[in-house]
């Protein structure tokens, strides 16, 4: 029996022996290496974000008929998204007054930054059309329609950051257009005085170019 034990364990052990002997084996297992994981680039979404601003200021100037020379009120607010560090593209509403105009201007708008790292010193474009309103008068004569064109706003401006918020400082000019009909009726007079319209009444198209320097200062987010 004790021989046989003996006998027993030796093959045992032969046997593992022989199948911890790689280099005998017929079939080779290449370890596979764990590629690194590669380096993600930044996507460009990251750079991508929502923007937005408010910005009051004055129109300064005048054109002539209609429309006196005066400093007038300016307002807007712009909402869009930043493509990368530097340009920018959106849209906005307005309100511009004049002296014998209301007009509420809806735009787009592209922007660049061109100099600076933290603050910048940036171009801006807005494009647009608008709805007016004609300021009434009591000394007007005639009757007039009339409906709002373009307006077209370049501008210059340095913007202060702080943290997600930014103050604006532009300057600029803006022209906008608005077209009339007007209709001037010939009055002739019965007895007593009693006037009525006569058939010689004239009519006239007039486009109107309301052009003003403009001056604005702001606050926005991003």
């Amino acid at each position: 029996m004790r021989y046989l034990t003996t006998i027993s364990l030796f093959v045992l052990v032969a046997f593992t022996a022989s199948s911890q002997d790689f280099d005998r084996d017929s079939i080779y297992y290449t370890p596979i290496e764990k590629k690194a994981h590669p380096h993600r680039p930044i996507s460009s979404d990251k750079n991508s974000h929502y923007f937005f601003n408010f910005l009051s200021g004055t129109l300064i100037g005048g054109s002539g008929i209609y429309d006196s020379e005066i400093a007038t009120f300016s307002f807007s607010t712009t909402h869009g998204v930043r493509l990368g560090k530097r340009f920018g593209v959106g849209a906005g509403v307005g309100f511009d007054s004049y002296s014998s105009w209301k007009a509420l201007p809806f735009f787009g708008t592209l922007s660049y930054d061109l100099l600076g790292k933290k603050n910048r010193l940036f171009a801006q474009l807005n494009y647009g059309v608008s709805h007016v309103k004609k300021v009434k008068s009591q000394y007007e004569y005639g009757s007039t329609t009339h409906e709002g064109g373009t307006m077209i706003s370049p501008s210059l401006g340095y913007k202060i950051v702080y943290g997600d918020l930014r103050l604006y400082i532009s300057v600029g000019y803006k022209s906008q257009k608005i077209f009339l009909h007007s209709e001037y009726p010939a009055y002739y007079s019965y007895a007593f005085s009693i006037r009525a319209p006569g058939p010689n009444s004239s009519f006239n198209d007039t486009a109107l170019s309301l052009n003003r320097a403009y001056f604005s200062i702001g606050f926005g987010w991003k």
